[in-house]
């Protein structure tokens, strides 16, 4: 070796650079083949930034090892050159595809393996580069190092690769659910989808399954036409069938034997079917009914207002905290019957808020008596639930609800939700809805209420990985239930809750803008989470922003204020409504033509311009 490359001024560079290649090519890798739950710039710039951190390190060792290495050794040459690298390919690639139980575990704590992989990454380049000797080339030396980065970083960066193989290969569970068996090459366990009412939460079971909980079972690599197989052998076997649909690559059909529901559906993209049992949920058959909207019928769309702290430093005298959260939608329907989506939180309850929301009810619909054809229930958080349970507790005697919607995890398959508003509002159901069918959703399904179509795009049950046998849900707002109206076969309205970025991935790979385009949508998680591959998708000509005007258009908070600016892009600003100024509707003709309600709906609530606070009259 030339004493010029022996210099640390020019080792240094090149280790650097392959270095740094390296990562970054495995963290591109990881991102955009293996489908990483992450796409922001900002992810990306982290990335890079912890790949040159490590670069710099290994430049320290390779500094101290050019100044401090010892006489050449055969014996030490041979272990750091050809049994280390043996070692980390045995360790973080052989074990776990060959051993079912280690490749699981390996494959759910991804990042605990990274941790593992750059350990010994460090260990190993402080013995390679301290004792070995000089006469080792340094082609030969940079040639190993990247062997042994390529192999024990690749192996854990591009982890979603290697699922494939650890399922392929080594899991596969038994048929557990209670119903015809699907004939697929490999399945996945048995994921617990939740219940209906149940209190699986405090009824000592530790979230264990009752009587009216919800199971699923994932077959992979499997084709339309054993799906289309399965089907007919689940007709054959007395299922009646109870529902059927096509979006784009979901293919759904439901079936009812003796009261329970089988909810089936065929993901063309993932080449999955998704087996559900359901015992206690009505079909998409039972539940829908028609009707014909006649020419001076009309439907409307009200994003009520709610309470918004506009002001950080104002404490509440109940409760404490800041809101900026909540939403609280209402549909009127052609033939005068109502849609409740969420609501809002314990803070924003106060009984003129109450009040308020039945008098736009009664306005709306000209009648003090309403029946509310569905309460749809995007995700178990309690901004997004309290308000409509309170409304039910005040105005029971005064409301029918016919149908109640909802699909809520299993709290211990997806943690961190499913509050105790949850169980307060499962109750209310039974005490003041007893006679209302209940419906647990899934992905496929569709459902007719009078000029409504409403569509089911995405559920948590999406996002359970069958390579690894857990949900992919580390952020509970990925379970919000993604909704699609369609009114009268003309105007559409999407409604995604607090969707988050998974989620977001998950309904791109699924839908194209022909089913995602939107004249009317809402936006996702009160603004705070950008969708920047979805917002482009539904392009909606009309944007409901859950949120207060301080966050979204002075922009005082990062998130809410950066994704204001995003809607902007496909949104006309005049056309964008905020939930604390007003309340805001749209009317909806049969002509499928949409005009703002001229009438103004001054928020009702504490004036905190006036030094007002929240009245404490919730509960």
């Amino acid at each position: 070796m030339s004493e010029k490359l022996k210099k640390p001024s020019v080792l240094i560079p090149i280790v650097a650079f392959f270095t740094l290649a390296i990562f970054v090519c495995t963290d591109l890798y990881r991102h955009f083949f293996a489908l990483s739950v992450y796409s922001k710039i900002g992810s990306h710039f982290m990335h890079i930034m912890m790949a040159l951190c490590i670069a710099v390190s290994f430049v320290a060792l390779f500094w101290v090892a050019n100044r401090t290495r010892n006489k050449y050794n055969k014996i030490i040459a041979t272990l750091t050159t050809v049994v280390f690298p043996l070692v980390l390919f045995l360790v973080l690639s052989v074990i776990p595809l060959s051993n079912p139980a280690i490749g699981r575990e390996s494959a759910g704590n991804a990042a605990l393996m990274n941790y593992v992989a750059f350990g010994m990454e460090m260990f190993g380049f402080i013995v390679f580069f301290i004792l070995l000797a000089p006469a080792v080339r340094l082609k030969m030396t940079i040639i190993l190092c990247s062997v042994v980065l390529a192999v024990s970083v690749t192996a854990i960066s591009c982890w979603g690769a290697l699922n494939n193989s650890i399922t392929d290969s080594a899991v596969n569970y038994k048929w557990e659910l209670d119903a015809p068996e699907y004939a697929a090459k490999h399945l996945s366990r048995k994921y617990n989808c939740g219940v209906m009412k149940a209190d699986e939460y405090h009824d000592g079971k530790n979230g264990g399954p009752s009587k009216e909980t919800s199971f699923m079972q994932v077959a992979s690599r499997t084709d339309r036409k054993t799906f289309d197989d399965y089907c007919k052998k689940v007709e054959a076997a007395g299922y009646v069938p109870a529902g059927q649909s096509e979006i784009e690559s979901i293919v759904s059909r439901t079936y009812v034997k003796d009261g329970k529901m089988l909810h089936v559906y065929f993901n063309s993209k993932e080449k999955t079917a998704r087996i559900i049992t359901d015992p206690v949920s009505a079909t998409p058959k039972a539940a829908s009914y028609s009707y014909v909207t006649q020419p001076t019928d009309t439907t409307a769309i009200y994003q009520y207002a709610l309470m918004y702290d506009n002001d950080c430093d104002n404490d509440y005298e109940y409760g404490g905290g800041i809101e900026r959260c909540g939403m609280n939608y209402i549909i009127k329907l052609a033939d005068n019957k109502l849609i409740v989506i969420d609501g809002g939180d314990i803070w924003q309850s106060s009984d003129a808020a109450v009040d308020g929301f039945y008098d736009l009810c009664k306005e709306i619909t000209g009648s003090e008596d309403l029946t509310i054809a569905c309460w749809l229930g995007t995700h178990a958080h309690g901004d997004h639930i309290s308000f409509f349970s309170k409304f039910l507790y005040r105005y029971n005697e005064k409301v029918t609800l016919e149908r109640y919607m909802y699909n809520y995890p299993n709290w211990k398959e997806v943690d961190n939700g499913n509050e105790d508003a949850t169980y307060l509002l499962f109750r209310r159901f039974e005490k003041y809805a007893p006679d209302a069918m209940q419906i647990k959703p899934h992905t496929g399904e569709t459902f007719t209420l009078g000029n409504a179509k409403l569509e089911i795009l995405y559920t948590h049950e999406d996002a359970f990985d069958y390579r690894v046998n857990k949900t992919a849900i580390y952020d509970f707002n990925d379970t919000s239930t993604t909704y699609r109206f369609t009114f009268d076969d003309k105007t559409t309205f999407l409604v995604v809750g607090d969707m988050s970025r998974y989620a977001q991935k998950i309904v791109a790979q699924n839908y194209t803008e022909k089913t995602l385009k939107s004249d009317i949508a809402q936006a996702a998680h009160h603004g705070y989470n950008g969708l920047d591959a979805l917002y482009p998708l539904i392009d909606a000509e009309y944007m409901f922003f859950p949120q207060g005007y301080d966050n979204a258009v002075l922009g005082e908070n990062e998130g809410a204020g950066r994704n204001y600016k995003i809607v902007k892009k496909y949104t006309d600003e005049k056309n964008i409504f905020l939930i604390n100024k007003e309340t805001y509707g749209l009317i909806i003709k049969p002509d499928g033509s949409i005009e703002k309600d001229p009438t103004v709906r001054p928020y009702i609530g504490p004036d905190f311009d006036n030094g007002e606070y929240f009245d404490g009259s919730c509960y």
